[in-house]
């Protein structure tokens, strides 16, 4: 019998040491069986207003690698065997940039690229040797470049700041952003020189939050409140591709313009707006319980005609069970582009609970006499400030119908009302609203069923022990 289990403890102790040489191993097998690639591209940036003479803009050629390979630098062979060496290079853009595992060159030559040619990148070594088969290609085309972004400005709303731009003409097979092909990025510029922002834009605008916690999946995670004081500015810019089917890849060209460039400041934390910035003057209207000012601001439109709802005079059918500590609130939001999606931003007289819900009364096409129903929260952090979105034809506008521009809405904040308590043996007891009377079993019932429960386990426990004991006595 004594050799048995020493033969099986063996056997355990054998299969643990096997486990943990295959967990060792294995990743060393996988990375050594990784294949190693680099990209290198080249496209041409232009800087200024679509109109000036080509001659007369600002014009470069940006040389950029992507790899994940170790190396030190990146050596580029031009169409004309001339030869430049291009340095590491970071920023702070997602998506699409991975910063564990891929390693990026960049540098920007002056004038245009040459159309045509082709342009050589080879990894370079510590000592600046070739890296034997590190190679890549690239051909600049030269195709029509796209405009730059126009009427570009930032509006300062209590989300954060929005950035918005005109829409830029489609060049087919090269420029259009809502099909993939190419995109908009925009960049905020730190006095340090550091450079954030998001890349890959289909459409123009974007918002810079104020909280962090509002950042959507296409940023750096950058929030207006972590900005040390200083000035900054926002940049704008568009990215068009080489066609499918042609020599080159990647990028064609990056265009800009500098007179489009938005300013502010920061200092103890306040925003002062500069060039193509503006503050949005927000509706006010005093609650009708006196709660305070509600503000209201538009990412989008005009809010027009304001006013406090008191909550006694919307109709009790259908009403969600909460507590409309501000009340509701009834306006219109103008000068919309047909089915456009506009987020508001409330700002209340003082905090709201997390888990509030905005609600609205009006009509749907389910019960086109109107009913009551829930409008999505984009902002429930437990501050005084609210944000929900509705769209000009469809969510929260009275006119669901057709889409004409307009938005009609009617609604307040609410939260569920705070459970009674009850006492339970001398315990004080969170009882659900309805108590017995609800679909749940009580939670007395509940405290007992769990008390006994420890008190049987204490026991075969008690019990186990003590015939454990008298077997080895």
């Amino acid at each position: 019998m004594r050799n048995y289990v020493q033969y099986r403890f063996i056997l355990f102790v054998f299969t643990i040491l096997l486990l943990v040489m295959m967990s060792v191993l294995t990743p060393a097998a996988a990375q050594s069986d990784e294949v190693g690639f680099i990209s290198g591209d080249v496209y041409a940036t232009l800087e200024g207003p679509k109109d000036l003479p080509p001659e007369e803009r600002g014009q470069g050629t940006i040389l950029g690698v992507i790899s994940n390979i170790v190396m030190d630098s990146v050596q580029v062979t031009c169409p004309d065997s001339t030869q430049l060496i291009i340095p590491n290079y970071t920023d702070s853009f997602t998506p699409g940039v991975d910063q564990v595992s891929l390693f990026r060159f960049n540098t920007v030559k002056s004038g245009m690229p040459m159309a045509g040619g082709t342009y050589t990148f080879t990894a370079l070594d510590d000592f600046g040797n070739p890296i034997p088969g590190v190679e890549a290609t690239d051909v600049w085309v030269g195709v029509q470049a796209p405009d730059p972004p126009t009427n570009v400005h930032a509006i300062m709303t209590g989300e954060g700041i929005w950035v918005t731009w005109d829409d830029v003409p489609v060049i087919s097979g090269s420029f259009e952003p809502a099909s993939g092909l190419g995109f908009y990025q925009m960049e905020l510029s730190e006095p340090s020189g550091q450079v954030y922002g998001v890349t890959s834009l289909a459409t123009p605008g974007y918002l810079i939050p104020k909280d962090k916690a509002d950042f959507g999946p296409h940023d750096y995670g950058l929030s207006l409140d972590e900005l040390p004081d200083g000035t900054y500015h926002i940049r704008t810019c568009v990215h068009s591709v080489a066609p499918q089917g042609s020599a080159g890849h990647g990028f064609e060209y990056n265009n800009a313009d500098s007179s489009q460039t938005i300013f502010f400041n920061i200092e103890n934390g306040v925003i002062t707006p500069g060039i193509n910035f503006s503050l949005e003057p927000a509706a006010t209207t005093s609650t009708c319980p006196g709660t305070g000012v509600a503000s209201f601001t538009a990412s989008a439109g005009a809010i027009e005609n304001l006013t406090s709802v008191c909550e006694g005079t919307l109709p009790t059918a259908g009403k969600p069970n909460l507590v409309f500590t501000h009340g509701l609130f009834s306006f219109n939001i103008t000068g919309l582009t047909p089915g456009q999606t506009v987020t508001v931003t409330i700002t209340l007289q003082s905090p709201v609970s997390v888990g509030t819900q905005y609600w609205k009364y009006g009509p749907t096409s389910a019960n086109p006499g109107g009913e009551w129903y829930q409008i999505p929260m984009g902002d429930d952090d437990g501050d005084n400030v609210i944000t929900i979105q509705l769209q000009d034809g469809g969510v929260g506008d009275d006119y669901y119908l057709a889409a004409d521009g307009m938005i009609v809405d009617q609604g307040g904040p609410g939260y569920p009302p705070p459970a009674p308590a009850r006492s339970v043996g001398g315990i004080a007891v969170e009882f659900p609203v309805g108590g017995s009377d609800s679909s749940s079993p009580p939670y007395a019932v509940i405290i007992g069923g769990i008390m006994a429960a420890l008190a049987a386990l204490v026991l075969v426990g008690w019990f186990a022990r003590r015939r454990w004991l008298g077997r080895c006595s």
